[in-house]
């Protein structure tokens, strides 16, 4: 199965608006090609760097249209001697990514399904590649008996791929994109047709007002846990700039801001060296570049029966963390509750790791602190739980 893409820039989007949105983000961290599908209600996007897009599909729309009637599974076949794992929970996607050893007594397949038990429900669904070791199958039944079981599923090259599911150019604007902009001529036509008999209708009789008022929807503190996977590429290169140094990057609101020092270095070479999404203020030694994230993320709080147990999951993943809660609160509407994660040593794909974990429309990431340190990073985050109120509670105030 040529032309696979499986490392690529993803987005959940619940509105077309939004795809809108991170395909204009995609275009400014030099994505090249997208392919976007709808699954439910939520649109899943993949955005590849590579230019060389034809033929190339999306494996996580390939495997879960294929698989449309598993509302939760986990999908795992042979790639180039490595392991392919795709995983889903409802209209959300949990992993997609390759394993580098196959063995089955490896201990990267410990780690991996670590992570999968904290994402995925107790009615997941297991599908094992016909070129899948029996191992897997007897790991799977021993370790996970409420876990779904199924073998010899088709493999890579035996899965039918859907048209959206190709890459296409990002020049190449979406089929909504296209029939808008008909849509609108034809408007425009009707429009001019109409124009004269306008003139010769009576007034337009203003109608009362529907009783009752629609409930504004819910913005929440925070910004979007998804910005941790994006690090590695809007950092890239920031430790070799050419006679700067950053000291920090903290998170502000929606706004990123990274703190540079200069070494020996102008400030005009400081903004030929960086990519033009990112905004440069101050001058002198110190300067501060600013990058806004402007993608939005589908919220909607947990439910009010949910028990949130963070330590001995996270703890059991990150061996490193330092993890705090805060004291919890409430308005009309939600409850929350704040948790401090501490990581003195660690690195930007181990923060894309954590990202992983924190992929769910009720969490909100209110701060993050990063400190190079040598070799490593220190990072410090705060990230905030929403859940629904009790029915005995609704309508109080804080």
């Amino acid at each position: 199965m040529n032309g696979l893409v499986i490392g690529a820039w993803r987005q959940h989007c619940a509105r077309v608006a939004e795809v809108d949105a991170a395909l204009r983000q995609a275009r400014t961290l030099g994505m090249k090609s997208y392919a976007v599908m709808r699954h439910g209600k939520m649109y899943w996007l993949a955005c590849s760097a590579q230019a060389n897009h034809r033929g190339a599909r999306d494996v996580a729309n390939v495997v879960r249209q294929f698989y449309a009637k598993v509302a939760c599974g986990v999908y795992f076949a042979e790639w180039h001697e490595q392991t392919l794992c795709v995983a889903w929970r409802g209209e959300h996607l949990v992993h997609c990514g390759l394993w580098p050893i196959t063995s089955p007594q490896a201990c990267q397949r410990a780690s991996l399904f670590a992570q999968l038990e904290a994402l995925l429900s107790q009615g997941c669904v297991v599908l094992l590649a016909r070129d899948m070791a029996k191992a897997w199958q007897e790991y799977c039944q021993q370790q996970h008996p409420r876990w779904q079981v199924r073998v010899e599923q088709p493999g890579l090259a035996e899965l039918p791929t859907p048209k959206k599911a190709y890459l296409q150019a990002l020049s190449q604007r979406p089929g909504w994109q296209q029939r808008q902009r008909l849509m609108l001529a034809l408007l425009l036509i009707l429009s001019s047709a109409s124009l004269v008999t306008w003139w010769f209708w009576p007034a337009p009789v203003v109608s009362e007002p529907v009783g009752g008022q629609q409930r504004a929807s819910y913005t929440p503190a925070g910004s979007r846990t998804g910005l941790l996977t994006e690090l590695p590429t809007l950092l890239r290169g920031f430790e070799h700039l050419a006679g700067w140094r950053w000291q920090s990057a903290e998170l502000r609101g929606q706004q990123l801001v990274v703190v540079f020092t200069a070494s020996y270095g102008r400030l005009e070479e400081l903004i030929a060296q960086v990519p033009s999404y990112w905004q440069v203020h101050g001058q002198g030694k110190t300067v501060q570049l600013l990058y806004r994230d402007e993608v939005s993320q589908a919220f909607q709080a947990a439910p009010e029966q949910e028990v949130f147990n963070w330590s001995e999951r996270y703890q059991a993943l990150f061996p490193q963390l330092v993890l705090r809660s805060v004291a919890g609160q409430q308005d009309t509407h939600f409850q929350w509750q704040d948790y401090q994660l501490q990581l003195p040593s660690t690195s930007l794909p181990e923060l894309q790791r954590l990202a992983a974990t924190l992929d769910a429309p009720h969490l909100r990431l209110l701060t993050l602190k990063l400190k190079p340190a040598q070799r490593s990073l220190a990072a410090e985050l705060v990230v905030r739980v929403y859940r629904h109120l009790p029915p005995s509670l609704q309508g109080a105030s804080r």
